[in-house]
């Protein structure tokens, strides 16, 4: 790795250390700041997703970020995490905590597992789904059950921008990491 920032400085080569992937933009969710679930594009297929990890690998990269949407609609997900470990590669997934309880042994080989947490009930219910809070909580019991690394992932909006300290406070209450 030394060699690799030594090239970026000197070289000016660029690695992708760090790659974020949507993975799909199907949605299970309506979300009030967010659009993503309205675009209309192809997924890559899980062959084309392994070729992604496999050039990206060789080119250096650490860790892959999987996004979405929300990636656990996507049928192969445990296959994509399992072919991204097996090459040795951080591998973080974004949900929004929905389908986690249903597909935790999907995630058996992530490093880190992010639910998508805005706020006490009301505010987290009416930013993204009713209902959606208790799924949150669901998932994040499911998942340090299964003992993944959970860190919560927050959208900072006006509903919410005074609901930062509970954000962190619930945070440290369920022993997780706040982001």
């Amino acid at each position: 790795t030394l060699f690799r920032f030594a090239g970026v400085y000197f070289l000016n080569k660029r690695y992708p250390l760090s790659v974020t992937f949507i993975s799909t933009y199907r949605c299970n969710f309506r979300c009030s700041y967010c659009n993503v679930w309205q675009k209309d594009v192809n997924e890559l297929t899980t062959e084309e997703v392994f070729e992604m990890i496999d050039q990206l690998s060789r080119l250096g990269l650490r860790r892959l970020g999987i996004n979405g949407g929300e990636p656990l609609l996507r049928k192969d997900i445990g296959e994509i995490i399992d072919y991204s470990r097996k090459k040795g590669i951080t591998t973080t997934l974004f949900s929004n905590g929905w389908l986690v309880k249903d597909n935790i042994n999907k995630l058996k080989n992530l490093n880190v597992l992010l639910i998508s947490f805005d706020g006490p009930k009301d505010t987290h219910d009416a930013q993204r789904q009713i209902g959606s809070y208790d799924k949150v909580l669901e998932a994040i019991e499911a998942a340090k059950s299964f003992n993944l690394d959970v860190w919560t992932n927050t959208v900072i909006s006006k509903h919410n921008v005074g609901q930062i300290g509970f954000i962190l406070d619930k945070a440290r209450e369920l022993g997780v990491k706040a982001t």
